[in-house]
């Protein structure tokens, strides 16, 4: 096992855990609905997290790239990361 292979078991691994529990936490819910402001707060907390006070895993990933004189862009350096939110 290399070092990326267990870089990205520690990052699934807690989203597994938390998987089941936030599942079971929150009910079935319709499809997003934005036909007032209540609504459309409600809608962009279900897509950042949970309605319910839990924490929810994030995972994001990406590439910095430098702006080169001649127009071109470089790659830098890739990232990725995983944090747990909790909007209440």
């Amino acid at each position: 096992m290399n070092r990326r292979e267990i870089m990205g078991a520690m990052g699934i691994l807690p989203a597994l855990i938390a998987g089941p529990n936030l599942a079971a936490a929150s009910p079935p819910l319709g499809p997003l609905s934005f036909a007032s402001a209540e609504e459309e707060l409600r809608a962009f907390i279900r897509m950042k997290g949970a309605l319910q006070p839990v924490d929810v895993p994030l995972w994001y990933f990406g590439t910095l790239y430098a702006q080169m004189p001649d127009g071109t862009s470089t790659p830098l350096l890739g990232f990725q990361g995983l944090e747990y939110a909790r909007l209440e």
